[in-house]
């Protein structure tokens, strides 16, 4: 049997940042007052080391919010398919 290595796909945590994951490993890194377009669905990671107690907006195909990355928490994993854009607050 081959062992398949996800060392690649490992959550990433970034200082001062929003960083998240996709399956295969990719990474999108937010600051404070960014934004962003989710560009992958499946599961992933997110960690949310924003500063001063920065939270992460994410928005459902409807604009509506349907997470929250609460202040300095993850690794936590999520489904990116339902996520469609991202937002910090900080």
């Amino acid at each position: 049997a081959r062992s398949r290595s996800r060392t690649a796909a490992a959550p990433c945590t970034v200082p001062d940042a929003f960083c998240a994951t996709s399956g295969s490993g990719d990474q999108l890194v937010l600051h404070c007052g960014e934004s962003a377009l989710m560009p992958w669905s499946g599961v992933g990671y997110w960690d949310n080391r924003l500063p001063g107690g920065g939270i992460v907006k994410m928005f459902d195909y409807y604009g509506s919010v349907n997470h929250v990355a609460p202040a300095d928490s993850g690794p936590t994993e999520i489904n990116w398919s339902l996520v469609r854009a991202l937002r910090t607050y900080c």
